[in-house]
């Protein structure tokens, strides 16, 4: 049995009444605790591999990473059921289509790679809340959306009137906790918006007026309230979310972030309790991570103590950052041999980040954009 981290599991006591020598008695039995879940990062290699890496949920130290032919691209998600994982594939512009085994083991889908519409390589990917519908950014001479349809064999197919315009340049996509809405950071002009349609998976464009910040990373809170955005500029810009998919800037957006060494801050991620953000500030000697905590009335943000925290190592560009379900560890891939993996721990209390002992992890690969999941 698969089940994703977020189900929780109560206690079954079973009573049952037997008789010994005419005197009744009780006896109760427990079911025995359900199996702990199992945490694997996933990460696109600049060769054309995914590596596939199990968390400690003790420690959150990487295992041995295994390596698997498939995807060279930036980007790379998995669906909600942790049963299969998508990676854009910059080489042929298509996506890169994986089934998850019960041991966290990845195998190539029958008809992958999937073509995606456009030319020039797929930027940004993501997968609804329901797990029926994948969306990817390419270009063709303009931006283009193609969404799909996923099957129960993970097959992807167009949905209905793909592909869908996407502004000039097109990059992350970030998709409401509820699947309603979907959101486009666009390099030519800010953000973009759109309903999706739930029993199609078509978009349709949503005007956003004069909003204009945050032209590459964006991550929405798990609650759905708020969209942060970033540029490369070091700011983020904050928003909230109407009930119709609109966005409004927060009162103090856009927020500077304090970069130390870093330079340029291109992606941006909320912990899944929605209490904390991070900024990846990367291609800077060395690389920072920029922490911020949440004001989850206002949508407004504050720096942590000691932010920004020092990678000691130095990340390209298009590096990223991952935080498993608990919310317990973070971690950043440095696309380089000499540091591969980096992992933090997460202070429940202050979003306060500290090395994982034995960071950095898997130097011996160059890990691009990550995925965690958790399987039963």
């Amino acid at each position: 049995m698969r089940l994703r981290a977020v189900v929780s599991f109560g206690t079954l006591i079973v009573v049952g009444l037997t008789s010994c020598g005419g005197n009744g008695g009780a006896t109760f039995s427990q079911n025995p605790p359900p199996p702990q879940s199992a945490e694997y990062l996933y990460g696109s290699h600049l060769a054309d591999i995914v590596v596939t890496e199990k968390i400690d949920s003790t420690t959150g130290a990487l295992g041995t990473g295994t390596s698997t032919p498939g995807t060279n691209g930036v980007g790379i998600t998995a669906n909600p059921a942790a049963t299969f994982i998508y990676g854009t594939d910059g080489s042929t512009t298509a996506i890169d289509g994986f089934s998850i085994g019960s041991s966290g083991a990845i195998s190539v889908l029958a008809g992958s790679p999937f073509l995606v519409h456009g030319s020039g390589g797929v930027n940004g990917i993501a997968i609804d809340s329901s797990g029926k519908f994948l969306y990817a950014t390419s270009n063709n001479g303009t931006g283009i959306i193609s969404g799909y349809s996923i099957d129960s064999s993970g097959a992807l197919t167009a949905v209905p009137n793909s592909p869908f315009a996407a502004g000039a340049t097109p990059l992350q996509i970030a998709v409401d906790p509820v699947g309603a809405f979907l959101y486009v950071s666009d390099a030519g002009g800010g953000m973009l918006a759109y309903s999706i349609t739930s029993s199609s998976g078509t978009l349709t464009p949503i005007s956003l007026g004069s909003v204009n910040g945050g032209s590459q990373g964006i991550a929405i809170r798990p609650d759905g309230k708020f969209l942060y955005a970033i540029d490369i500029s070091s700011l983020v810009y904050a928003y909230s979310i109407a009930a119709d998919g609109t966005l409004t800037a927060v009162s103090g957006s856009p927020f500077t972030v304090d970069v130390g060494s870093g330079t340029a801050t291109r992606q941006v991620i909320v912990d899944p309790k929605g209490k904390f953000l991070y900024t990846y500030n990367t291609v800077g000697a060395p690389s920072t991570i920029s922490a911020f905590a949440i004001d989850s009335t206002s949508g407004s943000i504050t720096p942590v103590s000691g932010s920004p925290f020092n990678t000691s190592e130095v990340a390209y560009f298009a590096a990223s950052l991952a935080i498993e379900p608990s919310g317990k560890f973070l971690y950043a891939s440095c696309a380089s041999g000499n540091c591969g993996i980096l992992g933090f721990n997460i202070d429940a209390t202050t979003g306060a980040l500290s090395p994982i002992l034995g960071s950095p992890f898997d130097s011996f690969v160059t890990i691009g954009t990550m995925a965690i999941v958790s399987i039963q």
